[in-house]
């Protein structure tokens, strides 16, 4: 096997998302931003308010997201941004398909009032859309493909979010 046809059979072997998420995430986040700065809007009056409710948000969502990827590093395998080697059925994957989402999606409810900005509230509804409609199809898709059975066992005794 030539070395383009080995870098062939690597391309097919992971999801074809198109744009990644991170990427997707960053555009949002900075839009956002950008919106806040041309037309300042906050939520709250206060800051240390804003603070207050939203920390927890985020401390929330970086723990299941660190927890997600150090579970996938101890398996031995990597997000789907890359071929995966394995179905992960332990730590926070084994009560949800989708852990490393899930805490993005919980990012998006803490981020717009932790910066305390009403442009950042659209975060939530655009990312639950992306990742229900276009990204989790088409990763389930590649692993019931490659895992077959043994990602239909997975699939129907672990929920998709929670």
């Amino acid at each position: 096997m030539g070395k383009s046809e080995s870098s062939t059979n690597l391309n097919r072997d992971r999801v074809a998302i198109g744009v990644p998420p991170p990427l997707v995430i960053a555009t949002l986040v900075l839009s956002g931003r950008g919106l806040q700065f041309a037309f300042p809007t906050g939520i709250f009056e206060t800051w240390w308010v804003a603070l207050a409710i939203g920390l927890p948000f985020l401390v929330v969502a970086l723990g299941l997201q660190v927890t997600s990827l150090f579970t996938l590093v101890r398996a031995k395998t990597t997000p789907l941004f890359r071929s995966t080697s394995l179905i992960v059925r332990h730590g926070p994957f084994r009560r949800s398909r989708n852990p490393i989402y899930l805490g993005f999606l919980i990012w998006s409810v803490g981020l717009p009032l932790v910066v305390n900005t009403v442009w950042l509230l659209p975060f939530f509804p655009l990312l639950l859309i992306y990742f229900r409609f276009w990204v989790i199809p088409r990763e389930e898709d590649y692993l019931g493909r490659k895992f077959a059975e043994d990602y239909g066992d997975y699939r129907s005794k672990v929920a998709r979010w929670l």
